[in-house]
């Protein structure tokens, strides 16, 4: 799929910009008359904000080609500012000129709208509100509702709002940082451990109901998503995140006999590794995307569901491992590299399929 605007993106972006430069320091109408009485001289161009290719100002890596050439990406500038604004990025940025849109189609709105247009306009602006203090990009999306706007939505609001919960487990898991936590006795481990692994299992279950809650929140085939449910749902998960990511320093910064280590080790980086998997949501949603507009491209009939399975599972001999420990512990020893049996705590194995199911176009 190319970067690059189609035609289509290209007009509105004329339109939406009543064909003046979206640069507010500049605002010079685009379109004018020309030698030949069946044409008309443009002047103006659709910028990419976030660069087309990697040699581009403001390329972003994690974009995908389709995110590069929808119309949330674009900004309609004359030819000397689109040469300035990609001569220093710097200068330049990404928030400025998605700002600079911004304004530019609120001047066009009250030159060129109709009171009706105005009403409608502050109706949608009173829609997006909750989104005031999120990046740029996803109150573009929200504005514009390109093609697949919902998977883009989420995408962009998942990765926003989880960034800080996933460079935590990251972090924790190479040692980076930790807490000083509470100490336990030998004698009080049993029930610490007993404690901890329970706590492992009830932070598991959600997960499963709110990715099914979200792929709800995108709508039936043919059906327009929910804006409030996508949101809603991407801050339960976040919110889901940081207490794994508190359970996590909890278990890692509990100071234990050394002896003991064994015992906090099965309990220490299971969720949070498991956790991890789902930073791939973002990428995951962009790509099905981008199958389905191809599938749609290429004129077949055939409905296209796409399944994407996320697995949350312990490492192997996880369980022996378990019950070997609390063994040990009930017979008042350390636990020693081998040995197994059965053992009174109930303990689960933590196998979790989470599927997202897009139904698309």
């Amino acid at each position: 799929m190319s970067p690059d605007f189609p035609k289509k993106t290209v007009d509105t972006l004329a339109k939406r910009a009543g064909y003046r430069c979206s640069n507010i320091d500049c605002g010079v109408s685009t379109v004018g008359p020309n030698s030949s009485s069946e044409k008309a001289t443009i002047i103006g161009e659709a910028a990419h904000i976030s660069g087309a290719r990697p040699s581009a100002p403001r390329y972003d890596g994690t974009q995908t080609n389709l995110a590069r050439s929808a119309i949330t990406n674009g900004i309609w500038l004359c030819r000397n500012c689109h040469r300035k604004v990609d001569a220093d990025e710097s200068l330049y940025s990404t928030e400025l000129l998605y700002a600079w849109r911004e304004k530019r189609e609120e001047i066009t709105l009250k030159e060129l709208g109709s009171e009706s247009d105005r009403i409608q306009a502050e109706i949608d602006d009173n829609a997006i509100d909750e989104f005031a203090e999120y990046p740029a990009i996803i109150k573009r999306i929200v504005r514009d509702k390109p093609q697949g706007w919902e998977y883009r939505l989420t995408a962009e609001l998942f990765q926003y709002l989880t960034k800080s919960s996933f460079r935590k487990l990251r972090d924790l898991e190479d040692g980076m940082y930790n807490t000083v936590g509470e100490h336990i006795s030998d004698d009080d481990l049993l029930a610490w451990l007993d404690q901890r692994i329970r706590e492992m299992l009830a932070m598991v279950e959600p997960a499963s109901k709110l990715l099914d809650r979200l792929s709800s929140s995108w709508g039936d085939r043919g059906e327009e998503g929910n804006i409030e449910e996508i949101h809603h749902t991407c801050q339960l998960l976040s919110h889901w995140l940081d207490q794994i990511v508190a359970h996590e320093e909890r278990v890692r910064s509990t100071i234990v006999s050394d002896e003991y280590e064994e015992c906090k080790s099965v309990a220490a980086g299971q969720l949070g590794s498991q956790a991890l998997k789902l930073a791939s949501i973002p990428k995951t949603l962009n790509d099905a995307l981008e199958e389905a507009i191809r599938h749609e491209e290429s004129g077949s009939k055939e409905p296209l569901t796409i399944s994407r399975t996320i697995n949350f599972e312990l490492p192997e001999n996880w369980q022996s491992r378990v019950r070997h420990i609390f063994k040990r512990l009930e017979q008042g020893k350390p636990p020693q590299p081998e040995g197994g049996g059965p053992f009174s705590t109930i303990i689960s194995f933590i196998v979790l399929a989470l599927i997202l199911a897009f139904l698309v176009f």
